[in-house]
């Protein structure tokens, strides 16, 4: 659209508000802000004259979009009530899906329709009658027209005559990304790899110290559209470099605090960003372009144990997460279900050591099976919330090439980092090309070392020193204290319950399969509340040392990791079983005794 917010009819708006139903008095309001705009002109830079206009949104009102996004779906109304008699066709990307007429980012607009002058007279009367109303103005020069290939030169003239917008050169963008992109993936991106050499091979480049150049490199990987990089993998060069190399490519990009510069690598950042789309089709997320891609490609098939066509990038290399086997076994013919004892609700041991090899047995006994039967849901391991998130995925893919330093931590090399120093400026960087050798015995980067060592100390003892004691509950109360302790192929937790004057009423201690520290504190919470409701108590304080369970059992409405979120839910399915209950963090030391226990 030209001139997208300053020429929208202030009466257009007010009958827009009024059919979609939003109440007079808020309609009121809304015109009242709208409608007593005034504008000055500057004048050798002083406001000069005041005027008031008679249509138009402001530019920077935070009310103007959404005020624009009304109005602009008129538009997407006139369209579809167009497709709906058959006089607009879109696109059909599955034959059980509705067809594509257009897809609407604010005053950007993509219709699809078929190339002929049925369709592009429809076209033109939706435009002409939206101009009409709204007064907005369709800007033609901005516009293009995409046509197929099966298209003969003349007529894609005529049809680009008669709805007035130019056809396409095959070099128009949006959002930085080409319109019309082929198969060769690598000429799509080298486009990016020249900017980048164009930036890098300037003058001024060269003036810059490496920690400028250094500085300035993540900056032009941000030239690459941010769109780009999901949608497809990126190919691989055949270009082999050659000549000597202080550093590796992998050990530059290692995040600072690990020895590195912190640079991103291009190809696992593209795999993490292609993964992303990948799992939002294997999670069945709710958006318009999965739902098309499951009736394309997925078609009701288990996306997870498809086969992936080789002539595709929409998918990251998948695991195969079935349990092995022992053999002989068929796996298809059992169910998760027909290894639950559906009575108990535990594991059927006997079923699974004869169908599993003992390591995946030991990971399936580990699982918490709630007292609800809840649906199947897929969680990323490596997010908290059992959402893909990009960053902790590319981290895992850098994890290969972080190499501990052996004789600096984190820590070290965060402070390494943070030298303010004049005279050994160059310091921390000789030190850092030259880390991968045993530098202790360096007469310089060994005194630093033994340095950083001292520091280590100083720190430590001049940390503040917490105190924490624990303390009795209220009169007529009990307070369980649990903890976990994890150690080879053994989890063991420890319940310690006491009454209002400290003394001692129960010890109980248990083996658990080995697992995450993190679910064996949440079923050590869940074993509290069970001895509680078996010893009778009425009013008790569970108190343990692990935040991540005690704050969603605080705090209801909290969503907790998505490892301890069915133990999370059987804690809370409890609680109506007690007059009174409470959840209270304390520190490991104020929980001495159940942690000695376990």
């Amino acid at each position: 659209m030209e001139k997208a917010y300053d020429i929208i009819e202030w009466s257009f708006l007010k009958k827009v508000m009024t059919n979609f139903g939003f109440p007079q008095i808020w309609i009121q309001w809304v015109m009242q802000c709208v409608t007593t705009t005034s504008f000055s002109i500057l004048i050798n830079g002083s406001p000069f004259g005041r005027f008031k206009p008679q249509r138009g949104l402001r530019q920077g009102d935070p009310l103007s979009p959404f005020l624009f996004v009304l109005v602009s779906e008129v538009l997407s109304k006139l369209i579809e009530r167009e497709a709906v008699s058959n006089r607009i066709n879109g696109f059909k990307l599955a034959s059980d899906l509705a067809p594509i007429t257009h897809l609407q980012f604010v005053d950007d607009l993509f219709i699809f329709a078929q190339a002929n002058e049925v369709n592009m007279n429809q076209i033109k009367g939706c435009l002409d009658t939206f101009e009409k109303w709204s007064g907005q103005k369709v800007n033609f020069f901005k516009s293009v027209i995409i046509f197929s290939r099966n298209m003969s030169q003349a007529y894609k003239r005529q049809l680009a005559n008669l709805i007035g917008i130019n056809a396409s050169t095959k070099k128009e963008k949006y959002l930085g990304l080409s319109m019309v992109s082929g198969r060769e993936k690598k000429a799509a991106v080298e486009e990016i790899i020249e900017k980048g050499k164009q930036r890098l091979q300037g003058w001024k480049m060269k003036t810059l110290y490496q920690a400028g150049r250094t500085t300035l490199y993540p900056q032009l990987l941000q030239l690459c559209p941010p769109i780009k990089p999901r949608l497809y993998s990126s190919p691989r060069s055949d270009e082999k470099k050659h000549g000597l190399f202080l550093k590796s490519w992998d050990s530059i990009c290692i995040p600072k605090a690990l020895g590195g510069l912190g640079i991103k690598k291009t190809e696992d950042m593209n795999r993490a960003l292609v993964a992303k789309l990948t799992w939002e089709v294997a999670s069945n997320a709710r958006k318009p372009w999965v739902m098309m891609f499951q009736k394309k490609y997925v078609r009701g098939k288990n996306f997870m144990k498809m086969p992936i066509p080789k002539s595709i990038s929409w998918s990251s290399q998948k695991s195969d997460f079935t349990p092995k086997v022992k053999s002989g076994v068929v796996l298809n013919e059992h169910l998760v279900a027909n290894l639950i004892d559906q009575d108990s609700r535990q594991w059927d041991r006997g079923k699974l050591a004869e169908l599993f090899i003992p390591e995946p047995v030991n990971r399936i006994l580990g699982i918490h099976l709630s007292h609800r039967v809840s649906h199947d849901q897929i969680f990323w391991c490596l997010s908290p919330s059992g959402d893909f998130t990009v960053k902790p995925s590319y981290n895992t893919l850098r994890s290969v090439a972080q190499v501990p330093h052996q004789h600096l931590n984190s820590k070290d090399w965060k402070n390494i980092w943070k030298l303010k120093l004049v005279v050994c400026a160059k310091m921390p960087r000789k030190l850092w090309f030259t880390y991968s050798f045993n530098v202790t015995g360096h007469p310089k980067y060994g005194s630093l070392l033994h340095g950083l060592s001292i520091f280590r100390i100083w720190d430590n003892l001049h940390s503040p020193i917490r105190k924490v004691i624990w303390k009795p509950p209220p009169y007529g109360w009990v307070k369980l204290n649990f903890d976990v302790a994890v150690r080879e192929e053994k989890t063991s937790l420890a319940i310690v319950g006491r009454d209002d004057r400290g003394v001692l009423m129960f010890a109980w201690a248990d083996q658990l399969e080995p697992g995450s520290p993190l679910v064996g504190e949440a079923k050590a919470a869940l074993c509290a509340i069970k001895r509680a409701i078996e010893n009778g108590f009425s009013k008790i304080i569970v108190e343990g040392d692990a935040w991540n369970v005690i704050d969603p059992l605080c705090n209801v409405g909290m969503t907790p990791y998505w490892s301890i979120a069915e133990v999370i839910s059987d804690i809370l399915d409890f609680v109506k079983c007690f007059d009174a209950i409470l959840f209270s963090f304390m520190y490991r030391e104020g929980n001495v005794l159940a942690h000695l226990l376990a």
